[in-house]
């Protein structure tokens, strides 16, 4: 039986791999953390990581937390000879190269999947494509409309032009002018 400890367990895809792990018969859940105490699938929810995994020893951590805390997270993981599973963004090649050298010199493996979704693997596979012909252009996969919509507002107020194409009414809602095209022709174009 495989041991797992959750971080992030109390979050969307935190409760749902919780929830996976507990149902599986090869996997046992034996701690969750997250940034505030509570509870999971009848396990109490810590918030020291270092802590749970040196009390818990579980095989492996899986990761689904923010992108400013991840590398910490796995870095704590490998030196407690646990096997990170990353489900969280956000991570730099010179992170991953570090990553991969603690995993090494530990003789833990570590595995980085930012997104296990179909949809996110077509979305990079088409990031890639499209860079060799338009490097300036990002492509950004929308998880939470409010949470993509807040970075958008952030970005605007530091002074960056944001172009988003949407179909969707109350997305443009957010947007300070909104330009409509039908049939390859300006429609109409209102300032907001």
């Amino acid at each position: 039986m495989i041991k797992v400890l959750v971080n992030g367990a109390l979050g969307r895809m935190g409760r749902t791999v919780c929830n996976a792990v507990k149902a599986d018969a090869e996997l046992e859940l034996v701690g969750a953390v997250d940034v505030v105490a509570g509870e999971v699938e009848g396990l109490t929810v810590e918030t020291n990581l270092d802590a749970a995994l040196k009390r818990l020893t579980p095989d492996v951590m899986v990761d689904f937390t923010r992108p400013a805390v991840v590398f910490d997270n796995v870095m704590t993981a490998l030196a407690n000879k646990v096997s990170p599973v990353v489900g969280t963004t956000g991570l730099s090649d010179d992170a991953k190269e570090k990553i991969r050298a603690l995993a090494e010199a530990n003789d833990t493996p570590a595995f980085i999947a930012p997104n296990f979704a179909l949809g996110a693997v077509l979305m990079m596979l088409t990031a890639q494509t499209v860079a060799k012909y338009m490097p300036e252009v990002e492509i950004i996969e929308l998880h939470h409309d409010r949470q993509i919509m807040g970075l958008f507002r952030e970005l605007n107020e530091d002074g960056v032009t944001i172009l988003m194409i949407t179909h969707d009414a109350e997305i443009a809602s957010n947007a300070d002018r909104i330009v409509e095209i039908r049939d390859g022709l300006l429609n109409q174009e209102v300032k907001i």
